[in-house]
């Protein structure tokens, strides 16, 4: 079996080999079924070792990876790994796959994105980046065609770099590694010191931030100049952009790995610091029709492998099914890595395309907080109906003669109604309570999504607190910089306008 396709081949008695998606420099791709789950689909990953030398050092190296890739697929928003196996001294991968955009078809060429778009997409890769990053994971080879979109606009990051490493490594006798045949990444996204076969957490930050810049700027990063006396990239006149953007992003991809952010983290505390002034809500990225202006010069889409399970906390659609990206990760024939190779062509359903591209064509607006008076006249107007519903269940159930114990009654009825009231209410696409919705105000976490159920009652009853402090929670709206409460604060809520 060794270098032959596997196309009709059976491995691990249950792997059925159907097709055989591409081939790069790292390895094949296979589309497969899994006879054992009623044929389910799935993506077989042949990794080739550049070298044979001591087999089983490599093959303890190949474990330990993948072991760390099953940790990561735990995550929503990274690839599930499904399997992986040793066989005739090959190793193999096998991935769930789903039908998704990627990045690149969002990127074209001349088409700049708006500040605040780009700024929603960093703070997505960011987020899924930090998890890894806490794993202590490199990824190696963020690119746009390894960033994928949901039909929500959640984010996916795939083709992490760990197992092809493996192969690119020489060990002697002794286990030790020797020396290393290639560089895991691709030029542009890599910074210097990547290059030289040395990456780090802040390389990955390099990468997002060249990411960014491009859909800022429409301008691939080979293209961009270099200053000959700083090395740093050189990118500001190339788009009108606000100067704490800008300064972020230059961290990101300072030529020097001690001058930028030293993880996902804290460059995803430095973007976040960005969203103040941005609208709390999900920015969409651009509305592409035109894909084949989407790739840069002399590469190739890839077919890519994402779990067919939900972005957390929103609950979305089922995925479709689609084969994964090629083991080569680099795309450009420009990169000038021995990592390059041959790819195959993303094959998405139209009606997926379509609902994917529908989701992205509204721009994100500037962030209307609500403000205390306009709270205070929505609480009262749900006061007001609280007092009525109460008044009218205590009739339903005591009659209009029972007047005893009516005052207690009347404020137990009153609360229960009020905490089924809110959490239904503001938990709910409306987003907000009756006396809100007349008033154009809405509830919604931090990142401007609609509030779980648990956040709900969490707000409800640390309404509490801002009561028992002689109502100085309820004026803080007055004096913060959200206009949050001190139950905005305590659940990580915000109150915004519509």
């Amino acid at each position: 079996m060794l270098g032959a396709s596997l196309v009709g081949e059976i491995l691990q008695g249950h792997y059925q080999v159907t097709k055989k998606l591409g081939e790069g420099g790292f390895g094949e791709t296979y589309l497969a079924v899994d006879t054992s789950r009623f044929n389910r689909p799935c993506v077989v990953k042949r990794l080739k070792p550049q070298n044979q030398s001591t087999f089983k050092w490599v093959q303890q190296a190949f474990e330990k990876e993948a072991k760390t890739l099953e940790i990561l697929g735990k995550h929503s928003q990274i690839p599930e790994l499904l399997a992986y196996f040793q066989e005739q001294q090959e190793f193999f991968l096998v991935q769930e796959f789903v039908d998704a955009d990627d990045l690149r078809k969002k990127i074209v060429r001349g088409q700049k994105w708006s500040e605040n778009q780009v700024i929603f997409l960093l703070q997505k890769i960011l987020e899924i980046l930090a998890f890894v990053h806490q794993h202590g994971v490199i990824h190696r080879d963020l690119k746009p065609e390894n960033i994928l979109f949901y039909q929500n606009n959640q984010v996916v990051i795939i083709d992490f770099g760990a197992v092809k490493q493996v192969s690119t490594k020489v060990f002697n006798t002794q286990g030790m590694i020797t020396s290393t045949t290639a560089v895991v990444g691709t030029q542009g996204y890599m910074p210097v010191e990547q290059l030289r076969g040395h990456p780090m957490l802040c390389s990955d930050v390099y990468a997002v931030g060249m990411i960014g810049i491009e859909a800022l700027t429409g301008t691939y990063p080979l293209e961009l100049d270099i200053d000959t006396n700083t090395l740093e990239v050189v990118w500001r006149h190339l788009v009108q952009v606000r100067s704490d953007l800008a300064d972020v992003l230059d961290r990101m991809i300072s030529y020097h790995p001690n001058q930028r952010y030293n993880s996902a983290s804290a460059a995803l505390q430095a973007v976040q610091e960005l969203t103040k002034t941005v609208y709390p809500g999900t920015p969409q990225v651009p509305n592409v029709t035109n894909v084949n202006s989407t790739v840069p010069p002399t590469s190739s889409s890839q077919a890519k492998s994402v779990p067919s399970r939900q972005p957390t906390p929103t609950p979305t659609p089922s995925l479709k099914q689609q084969p994964a990206q090629n083991l080569s990760s680099n795309t450009s024939s420009s990169t000038g890595s021995s990592s390059t190779g041959s790819s195959s062509n993303s094959s998405f359903s139209n009606s997926s395309s379509n609902s994917c591209n529908n989701s992205f064509n509204n721009l994100p607006v500037p962030i209307k907080y609500a403000g205390i008076s306009r709270r205070v006249v929505a609480d009262i107007i749900d006061k007001t109906i609280l007092i009525v519903s109460a008044l009218i269940f205590d009739l339903i159930t005591s009659g209009i003669d029972n007047n005893e114990g009516f005052w207690l009654r009347f404020l137990a009825e009153y609360i229960i109604l009020g905490f089924i009231y809110s959490l239904v209410m503001e938990s709910s696409p409306t987003q907000g309570t009756l006396g809100k919705m007349l008033l154009g105000i809405a509830v919604t976490d931090i990142n401007g999504n609609r509030i779980t159920f648990e956040q709900a009652a969490k707000r409800y009853i640390s309404k509490s607190l801002s009561y028992l402090t002689a109502c100085f929670g309820f004026f803080m709206a007055g004096v913060t910089d959200k206009k949050q409460t001190l139950h905005d604060k305590i659940s990580n809520s915000l109150v915004i306008r519509k």
